[in-house]
């Protein structure tokens, strides 16, 4: 996928299959406790998700990906998972003020509420 990517950085379903990959090798790692490592993995790819998102703005898809890897990112944050918390409740607020967020990611505003709250 990296080949695949690299040769036409243009497709953004390319783009988006080697964001997927590096999202399966940061749950394999996270299943062998390899924190760090799948800490790292969610990172490559929700940059490579933030690219598809700024360069379609209007894709709420890509968001809400973004949003699950920030999740997933505070799941693994070996300190303070505030700031991919507030990031993911930043994001949900302006789908849900814009009329985009969709009626299964509802529940995912009170989740984050929730883990915040729960922070120290």
């Amino acid at each position: 996928m990296e080949r695949l990517a690299a040769a036409e950085p243009a497709r953004a379903d390319y783009q988006r299959d080697l964001a997927i990959s590096y999202e399966r090798v940061a749950v394999l790692a996270g299943f062998d406790e390899r924190a760090k490592d799948a800490l790292i993995w969610f990172e490559r790819a929700t940059a490579i998700i933030e690219r598809l998102a700024t360069a379609e703005p209007a894709r709420a898809d890509y968001q809400i990906h973004i949003v699950n890897n920030l999740l997933n990112m505070a799941r693994y944050t070996e300190g303070d998972a505030r700031a991919p918390l507030e990031r993911a409740a930043s994001i949900l607020g302006t789908l849900d003020a814009d009329g985009r967020l969709a009626p299964a990611d509802r529940g995912k505003i009170d989740a984050v509420a929730r883990m915040l709250a729960a922070l120290p």
